[in-house]
């Protein structure tokens, strides 16, 4: 495998302690798969107005709430069980 491709791997949930550093790796890798993604679409797509919101949660500066996370867990296109660990990860 070249390096390359290694740095362009979807992130695996399984291997992160903190959802706010998954989301990160997340956005990132999901930026160099299309260049034209950005918080902003994301933000859209989950029915959020402004993509602070994304900003704001991958920064810390604000927490998930329940129906945000689904809406996140759907706009990632999370499987069941990736979906559940990602709970779990904010539970901690």
């Amino acid at each position: 495998m070249v390096y390359s491709d290694v740095q362009n791997m979807k992130p695996t949930i399984y291997t992160y302690l903190d959802h706010r550093s998954f989301l990160s790796d997340w956005f990132a890798w999901k930026k160099t798969t299309n260049r034209r993604f950005s918080h902003r679409g994301f933000a859209r797509r989950i029915g959020q107005r402004s993509p602070s919101v994304v900003v704001d949660v991958i920064a810390g500066r604000r927490n998930l709430t329940s129906d945000i996370e689904q809406a996140f867990i759907d706009g990632m296109k999370l499987s069941q069980s990736e979906a559940r660990f990602f709970h779990l990860l904010l539970a901690l």
